[in-house]
């Protein structure tokens, strides 16, 4: 375990770490006193959760009245009495609203547009997102000034300064960052500003896990140059895979062995399985009405999900509100019985696919063996899941552990962790990317005259469009904002000034080591992930040879800083010496729920 660094600022300071989950959502903090070692805390007090001290997570659930204003949010949406109030009918439910945010390529036959439930009719998911983040800076807000000495004054002082740490599953990408940023600024935790947009953070839930890990499962003198761990944070809707190898102890340095992975296998699929098995055990009959199932749903999520074990039993009962008797149903006094096998079919494709998620890190790391797996997140504390993943990876040759401290305070703790400390110096790229580019037309290749479709005269001669070059290959390791440059030479036309510019990054997905030079139409294997705009008119125009003489040109690189949160940069040679300026990531949404998305100016 190592411990924080005294703070060296000048000013007060806090950083608020938000955990934002499918079912439930935690947060921590720390205040930066200057010349003080900062000491972080948990946020343990929500509304309506006030008789269960020291629970730290609260559900990420809310209910909206008709004219989109928030009605209830957290523990009194979830557990309070909504339901007996008067005008309930009016109200819309919203819960499990992060599944909206998921990248299509996570999709899968369970998790998907069509089974999760939908957003309240007329908003978007960064406006509910920004909804509960609100609500839960505004519960933050609560707690610190009843429980930090003068808290009130504490938060009055540094309120427009806050740092906010926002974690995210490991298949989350630049898209849902910027969302996740754009959320923040609605909510008003930020303002619309460079500066505002600078103050939130992201790391990833498996990173934010290691963290965790590091400080509250391992000490100094177990750690080992050489030793390899892997942390599996179930959550809600994600499992989230993350190996890492320690390269030193003193000073504390962790290099990813492997790109993380996540698997939308959360707690919420085993709710999804029991409702379809519900809703086609009593098709047809009149327990089939949503009521019915929507009780039943309440007794398995709430007393018999989190107890259940390898123990086997007679049969579990749910209640169908019908206090009568259906034999050929299984329903006895009101009650539908389900089988100890049924119920396993519930759980076994969770712990099914996150046992093949396992199992493909470790083929990635060529078989390697591993000191310990780590297992955190709400959904570790499910009994049978944990008895039945530590037996499987017994038998792989692999430990597995459950912290002693609350693992449901994991991420927001460790996200806090990485703000001060960050320990991963290496991480592995998990796509090659690159952008769009022009290609000179050479008639002796092969591939270029499969191109000739798309052939054009451009200044300097014929060219072919739709080329991919590379920047950053899969695979590669990325030290710790580490930077990658390509150079480009924009050719102008003398009819016109060139005062900015824009380039698409593009991710290849395939499977070849080597991408192709040209992007195929419709090829599944490239995935436009944002585009690069920059201001280039400090650029100087330069020469080049054309067809019919020299043409004015401008050379710029593009540079991708690739961190927790992909930045770029354009950068040029002036009088010999390398002038940087700023550039924009802008993402499309391809939901057309929002206006292009874009992430902060890269200083």
């Amino acid at each position: 375990m190592t411990e924080l660094k005294l703070y060296k600022g000048t000013a007060r300071k806090l950083v608020l770490s938000l955990d934002i989950g499918t079912t439930f959502s935690g947060m921590s903090y720390a205040v930066l006193d200057p010349g003080q070692v900062p000491k972080i805390e948990p946020v343990k007090r929500y509304p309506g959760l006030e008789d269960c001290p020291g629970d730290y997570r609260v559900p990420s659930e809310l209910y909206y009245r008709r004219d989109g204003s928030v009605h209830s949010v957290g523990a009194e949406a979830a557990w309070g009495d909504v339901e007996m109030e008067p005008d309930y009918n009016q109200l819309v439910h919203s819960r499990w609203f992060k599944l909206h945010l998921r990248p299509d390529n996570l999709d899968t036959s369970e998790v998907n547009k069509k089974n999760i439930p939908a957003l309240p009719a007329g908003k978007t998911v960064v406006q509910v997102f920004a909804d509960f983040l609100r609500y839960m800076v505004d519960c933050a807000r609560t707690y610190i000034s009843e429980s930090e000495a003068s808290g009130e004054l504490l938060w009055a002082s540094v309120k427009d300064t806050i740092d906010f740490v926002l974690c995210h599953p490991n298949g989350w990408e630049g898209l849902q960052q910027s969302k996740m940023r754009q959320a923040a600024i609605l909510a008003g935790l930020v303002p619309d500003t460079a500066e505002g947009r600078d103050r939130v953070h992201f790391v990833s839930e498996g990173e934010a896990g290691l963290h965790f890990c590091v400080q509250n499962c391992l000490t100094s003198e177990s750690i080992t140059p050489g030793e390899r761990i892997m942390v599996v944070d179930a959550g809600g809707g994600t499992v989230d895979i993350s190996s890492y190898v320690f390269k030193s102890s003193a000073p504390l340095s962790v290099e990813e062995t492997s790109s993380p992975d996540c698997v939308m296998l959360g707690s919420v699929t085993v709710n999804m399985r029991a409702q379809d098995f519900f809703k086609e055990r009593l098709t047809g009959s009149k327990y089939g009405k949503e009521v019915h199932i929507k009780r039943m749903m309440k007794e398995f999520e709430k007393s018999i999900k989190p107890r259940f074990t390898n123990e086997p039993k007679r049969a579990y009962y749910f209640p169908t509100g019908l206090m009568d008797n259906n034999s050929a149903l299984g329903i006895k006094n009101g009650s539908l019985s389900v089988t100890h096998e049924n119920m396993m079919s519930l759980f076994r494709p969770s712990l099914d696919g996150i046992v093949a998620a396992i199992k493909k890190q470790f083929q990635d790391t060529r078989g390697t063996p591993y000191t310990a797996v780590f297992l955190i997140g709400g959904f570790s504390a499910n009994k049978w899941l944990f008895t039945n993943l530590k037996t499987t990876l017994e038998q792989l040759g692999l430990r597995l552990y459950r912290p002693d401290t609350h693992a449901s305070k994991a991420v927001a703790d460790g996200a806090i962790w990485h703000y001060f400390e960050r320990f991963v110096s290496y991480r592995i790229a998990k796509a090659t990317y690159g952008t769009s580019v022009s290609v000179e037309f050479d008639p002796s290749d092969p591939e270029h005259r499969a191109q000739q479709g798309s052939m054009h005269l451009g200044p300097a001669g014929l060219m072919l469009d739709n080329g991919f070059s590379a920047i950053l290959k899969k695979g590669t390791r990325i030290r710790d904002d580490e930077e990658f440059t390509q150079t480009y030479c924009l050719v102008r036309s003398p009819l016109r000034e060139m005062n900015e510019t824009s380039s698409d990054i593009i991710a290849y997905t395939g499977n070849k080591a080597d991408p192709p030079t040209f992007m195929g139409t419709g090829s599944g294997d490239f995935k436009r992930l944002c585009v690069v705009r920059a201001d280039i008119s400090k650029v100087s125009d330069g020469l080049v040879m054309g067809m019919f003489g020299p043409l004015a040109a401008k050379k710029i690189s593009v540079v991708l800083r690739c961190g927790a949160e992909l930045q770029a940069q354009i950068s040029w040679l002036e009088d010999g010496e390398e002038k940087r300026g700023p550039a924009q990531l802008v993402y499309d949404d391809p939901d057309g729920a929002a206006d292009d998305v874009v992430s902060p100016n890269s200083s």
